[in-house]
């Protein structure tokens, strides 16, 4: 399951969707915004540069949470989320299949069926983030 921590921030602590696209918090700021200001620099910067690359590849995507993460939301439905834990930092494609078709290109990075651990040290690659980009939102298209 996804990091509790990042549920009970973002209040979600059950891990259910809980919210949509473009989520505003009480102050008018974006989830993002809220998400990263409570991590330290290093761990901000990598998430940042996570974001930065993901709205290259997908500029019609809009901020929200899913599963009680950051999450990129693409037609309504979760694209790719984010969260910061103890150890590392994790990435969320929402989908097995997406991650399986970048498996290869993610040699040593800690993978499970939902998730890639990362660290500031080690950030994804902005090839392997475009791609699962394009292949979940060609899935979230029905292509």
């Amino acid at each position: 399951m996804y990091p509790t921590a990042a549920a009970e921030m973002l209040g979600d602590q059950y891990g259910h969707d809980a919210g949509t696209a473009g989520d505003r918090n009480e102050q008018g700021g974006f989830v993002f915004d809220e998400y990263l200001s409570g991590l330290s620099d290093e761990e901000r910067q990598a998430l940042q540069a996570v974001i930065d690359e993901v709205s290259a590849a997908a500029p019609q995507a809009t901020e929200g949470r899913s599963y009680g993460v950051p999450a990129f939301r693409y037609k309504g439905k979760p694209l790719l989320g984010f969260a910061a834990t103890k150890d590392h930092l994790s990435l969320y494609p929402f989908s097995p299949q997406v991650l399986e078709a970048v498996q290869a290109e993610l040699d040593g990075y800690g993978l499970s069926k939902g998730s890639i651990r990362f660290t500031v040290d080690r950030p994804i690659p902005a090839q392997v983030l475009a791609e699962m980009v394009g292949r979940r939102m060609r899935e979230i298209d029905g292509e």
